[in-house]
């Protein structure tokens, strides 16, 4: 079983293949052709090449990669067994995992705040650059995730991990009674509810201008910019909350075209 992609570069090379074939059939000009498939060529490069000049994953991450996109999570939605919709695609990938295992070692965090665990693969990543004494507490909704995840942590003896089961919004308001203060943030769970996420991480003090917030799917398979894509609410609530936080002068706030978009976030002094 291939993973799918949410990343524009994924979807620009299928639709080029999908054309190619078509203009194949008929009587066309073989230097189209030729153009074609040389845009082929780059789209469908960019994340492959990415990928062999990126540090390789470990063996505990190329593992769990391997279970996820083999993992029949169809079926677990079918037999009501997964309270939603899960899929491999929803994986953030050896690129992304290694950039927020590479973000941890440079801010030094000692605690990590993920919002949107699926299958437990960037909470593994990034936990790989946490030291001994460090902790990540990752919300996830769905319970059939919780479980997959916890038994490769619970195999692999990784103590630091802390799942907290239910909805993210609720388990934000139980970690600020706690006044913990995070070092890393990242968020990859309901697109939108993004702006709620974030303001109740600042309001609550969960963050601190030393802090480095990650903000994945930013791009939403190209809903937010291309007016070819079908819209949805979350599209819309996605594409004003990136407009509002890069006009905020409290943020520090940069957009990288990693797989579906990458947004890092500081408070501003």
């Amino acid at each position: 079983m291939s993973k799918k992609t949410y990343s524009p570069y994924g979807i620009i090379s299928e639709r080029l293949k999908e054309l190619y074939i078509e203009l194949d059939k008929i009587s066309i000009d073989k230097h189209l052709l030729l153009q074609l498939n040389s845009c082929i060529s780059l789209s469908e490069g960019v994340e492959s090449y990415m990928e062999k000049n990126t540090s390789p994953e470990s063996d505990n991450l190329a593992d769990l990669s391997k279970s996820t996109i083999n993992h029949d999570w169809d079926s677990a939605l079918e037999m009501k067994k997964s309270s939603g919709f899960l899929g491999s695609q929803m994986l953030c990938g050896h690129v992304e995992g290694q950039f927020l295992k590479i973000l941890t070692k440079i801010t030094k965090a000692k605690k990590i705040l993920e919002i949107g665990m699926f299958s437990g693969y960037s909470a593994l990543a990034m936990v790989e650059s946490l030291p001994k004494d460090g902790e990540l507490y990752t919300c996830e909704f769905n319970p059939y995730a919780v479980k997959f995840a916890q038994e490769t942590f619970d195999k692999l003896k990784e103590k630091r991990i802390k799942i907290k089961s239910g909805p993210a919004l609720e388990t934000l308001k139980k970690l600020s009674v706690k006044r913990i203060v995070f070092d890393l943030v990242f968020i990859d769970a309901t697109k939108s509810q993004y702006p709620e996420y974030l303001d109740m991480i600042i309001d609550n003090s969960l963050i601190n201008k030393n802090s480095l917030v990650c903000i994945d799917n930013t791009f939403l398979q190209g809903k937010v910019f291309s007016e070819f894509e079908k819209k949805s609410s979350s599209s819309k609530i996605m594409k004003k909350f990136n407009s509002d936080i890069a006009k905020n002068p409290k943020f520090h706030t940069v957009m990288l075209p990693l797989r579906d978009g990458f947004t890092l976030l500081k408070l501003n002094d």
